[in-house]
């Protein structure tokens, strides 16, 4: 680009990356003696700039009342020790992610930096909803829809003490393998106290589980089906509240 090239050359811009630091000196020496220990900061060299970029995200923005969390990836060849592996997305950096859904803005994030000690032992998918939904900052009425690495009525019935409502797609054995021999549209569905399970019969089955949802509602969706003539023709099919929001 002709502006970067009048500010400096290319081999200026490396040397100045080779030697620019983030974090004190001091620190990283301590930090360094920790190594292979619980306590050793893989983050320490960046901390400053992290910390930065996270209070800046949740100082100039606040979302809309759907949200949700879900996974990225940075690529990186650094040797650090974090990088993890995604697929279609090579190695890098895993980053765990709140964002407004109507936008898209990341409000707040995290680096996955493995297992470690300060895990709850309720899954990294509950770890991370419960990190990044901060109802001391963010307050209380969101709806959080997230997909089936996260979702569990663990996680679901804690998200609802602190008044957030929550809705996500859920793996069909912990649905109780029920019969996926349904006409197109089909809804079954059941409830325990506050959370709601849901299946629905598309092209495939679709499982999910809510706690801000209705089982049935007045909505339709248009699908190609094939009639009793063996012509398919487009009809409407009734769909649960959850799929359609």
């Amino acid at each position: 680009l002709p502006f970067a090239k009048s500010v400096m050359t290319c081999r200026r811009f490396h040397l100045i990356c080779r030697a620019l630091c983030l974090s004190s000196m001091a620190e990283d020496a301590v930090n360094d003696q920790k190594k292979g220990t619980p306590t050793y900061d893989h983050l320490c060299k960046i901390k400053p700039l992290y910390t930065e970029l996270r209070d800046a995200c949740k100082k100039n923005y606040h979302p809309m009342q759907n949200i949700s969390v879900d996974e990225g990836m940075v690529e990186s060849k650094s040797r650090i020790g974090l990088n993890q592996y995604m697929k279609n997305k090579r190695w890098g950096y895993k980053l765990f992610v709140l964002a407004d859904s109507s936008s898209g803005y990341m409000w707040d994030f995290f680096v996955y930096e493995g297992k470690s000690h300060k895990n709850s032992g309720k899954g990294i998918g509950y770890d991370s909803v419960v990190h990044l939904v901060n109802t001391n900052l963010l307050g209380a009425g969101y709806k959080l829809f997230v997909d089936r690495f996260y979702t569990s009525p663990l996680l679901f019935r804690d998200l609802l003490q602190q008044e957030v409502w929550a809705c996500g797609t859920i793996k069909a054995y912990r649905n109780d393998n029920l019969d996926s021999q349904l006409p197109r549209g089909a809804i079954r569905w059941l409830r325990k106290d506050s959370i709601l399970f849901v299946q629905w019969k598309d092209t495939r089955d679709v499982f999910l589980c809510s706690t801000l949802h209705t089982a049935h509602g007045e909505d339709t969706v248009q699908r190609r089906v094939r009639g009793a003539d063996g012509q398919w023709t487009w009809k409407d099919i009734p769909v649960p509240p959850a799929v359609k929001e």
